[in-house]
């Protein structure tokens, strides 16, 4: 495993809320080699985004290190790059303000149970945690296009708490097996259009590649509305297996992966995930106390020297050249 899981437990509780920077060594030279991380300057570089999002007067953010510190490791500590990715991050929530008010697992533990997502305990080759999502498991009638997003946005949140998955990233698993028109007809736009601005450049996440799996024709047609909105970058890590697992296979061990991929590990069901979520409900309560002021009317628009490729209101979301 690339050096990503050192001695991390791969408990997925109990890793999380640790304000712990002692990375294990073969994380240490993983973030110096690919993110330019150092730890005797690590003080320093929290300091200087610190000081960028203060003079920022509209944004009300954490200010924390170990929150700040995963903005610099998503945009391998370039402080304006950072800067704008935090930035967008906190307007993306202003600009979903009655979705993100409901980021609570409280508020969802019903989807949570219904078992579309799931995380697995053990992470890939790359040392990347593995997400797991099934749109072909999703009764519209039951839980709406909102409350995926809701739901989904949790769990990068509650990954992103964790050291090595900041540093190594997080890939998906979409698992197709039962979609059909009755859940196409229920994508939207405006969902794929939040969805993929979480994904390009306002999450301080690595995402470093999205498999399909079972995949049906009609997928090809909901996949034809959403490829205008990705960048070449995500594009390029998109993998398509079909019914073909052995290719599936060739990215994930199979004792990694649930029986409905083909695997040895335990199958589909969400109860495990709804109560280690529900743990943190206080860690989201306090969260989601931080963001843009009413008032503001969004993000400043940066100094022309750190402008970002995006711009907040036109969802025109380029993430830019940065090799995350």
């Amino acid at each position: 495993m690339a050096g990503c899981s050192g001695e991390e437990t791969d408990e997925f509780q109990s890793v999380f809320g640790s304000s712990d920077f002692q990375l294990t060594p073969e994380l240490r030279k993983k973030a110096e080699e690919e993110l330019q991380e150092k730890e005797e300057w690590r003080e320093r570089d929290i300091a200087a985004l610190r000081d960028l999002v203060a003079d920022d007067a509209d944004l009300n953010s954490r200010m924390d290190d170990e929150f700040l510190l995963r903005f610099l490791r998503a945009r391998k500590f370039d402080y304006d790059s950072s800067f704008q990715m935090l930035q967008q991050y906190y307007w993306t929530r202003a600009r979903h303000q009655h979705l993100f008010d409901r980021l609570l697992p409280s508020t969802q533990e019903r989807v949570l149970r219904h078992g579309l997502q799931m995380v697995l305990p053990q992470r890939d080759p790359n040392g990347c945690r593995v997400f797991v999502f099934r749109p072909g498991a999703w009764d519209p009638s039951a839980v709406t296009m909102d409350d995926i997003f809701i739901s989904n946005v949790l769990l990068l949140e509650h990954m992103a708490r964790e050291q090595a998955t900041q540093v190594c990233g997080v890939v998906a698993i979409q698992d197709f097996t039962g979609f059909g028109f009755h859940q196409m007809k229920h994508f939207t736009t405006e969902h794929i259009r939040r969805m993929i601005s979480i994904l390009q450049g306002s999450f301080p996440l690595r995402f470093k590649g999205f498999h399909f799996v079972f995949e049906p024709r009609v997928f090809y047609w909901a996949f034809a509305a959403v490829k205008p909105f990705l960048s070449k970058k995500l594009a390029d890590r998109l993998y398509f297996h079909g019914s073909n697992l052995k290719s599936l296979h060739a990215h994930f061990p199979r004792d990694s992966l649930p029986a409905e991929l083909g695997g040895s590990a335990p199958g589909y069901g969400g109860d495990e995930l709804a109560r280690q979520l529900l743990d943190s409900e206080h860690y989201f309560a306090e969260h989601n106390r931080y963001g843009y002021t009413a008032d503001s009317g969004g993000v400043a628009e940066p100094p022309a020297a750190c402008r970002p490729r995006y711009y907040p209101g036109a969802f025109c979301m380029q993430s830019g050249d940065e090799d995350d």
